[in-house]
């Protein structure tokens, strides 16, 4: 079931360089994540689509907590209807 995945990246490739770049944090990190670059890549695209639905659904939420906070019961989804659809 996850074969497509597990082979995505082969972690047992032979790198071009015999050792990992030692002068600074991102030239570090950028090697290992060259490794597996487009699964490193739809990583963050996936995550920061993600994070921003969680974040427009928590909003929306708190649009809809306070229409309703003022709103007539019997009345509100006659007058809110745009906003529920």
């Amino acid at each position: 079931m996850f074969k497509f995945f597990e082979n995505l990246v082969d972690p047992f490739k032979a790198s071009a360089k015999a050792r990992p770049p030692d002068d600074s944090v991102f030239r570090f990190i950028a090697y290992f994540a060259g490794q597996a670059r487009y699964v490193f890549l739809a990583v963050l695209v996936l995550g920061g689509l993600q994070a921003w639905i969680e974040i427009s659904l928590f909003g929306f939420i708190g649009t809809v907590v306070d229409m309703l906070d003022g709103a007539n019961a019997q009345t509100v989804f006659s007058e809110h209807w745009g906003t529920f659809a």
